[in-house]
């Protein structure tokens, strides 16, 4: 289980990411959203702050941020292009 927070701050797409503690892109304008098991548990809980929050791709990884972020992005109704990938 892990601190994460959610920068306050959107990305050039509009996005907000969730970060672990200890990520070295750690934002200083951020929220804390608890103490949870997983990135799931936090980027939902970061939905209720920022409806386009997703997971940090240093801290959680490329292959799995992909994955986090197109499901999340369903769970919050965004449709926009943001990193979501088109196949």
């Amino acid at each position: 289980m892990s601190f994460y927070y959610v920068n306050d701050t959107p990305q050039y797409n509009g996005d907000h990411e969730v970060h672990e503690q200890g990520c070295c892109f750690m934002p200083v304008n951020k929220t804390f959203l608890g103490y949870f098991s997983n990135y799931e548990e936090a980027v939902r809980e970061a939905v209720k702050v920022h409806p386009r929050a997703v997971a940090c791709v240093y801290c959680l990884g490329k292959y799995q941020h992909d994955k986090y972020h197109n499901e999340l992005h369903a769970v919050s109704g965004f449709r926009g292009a943001g990193r979501v990938k088109h196949h």
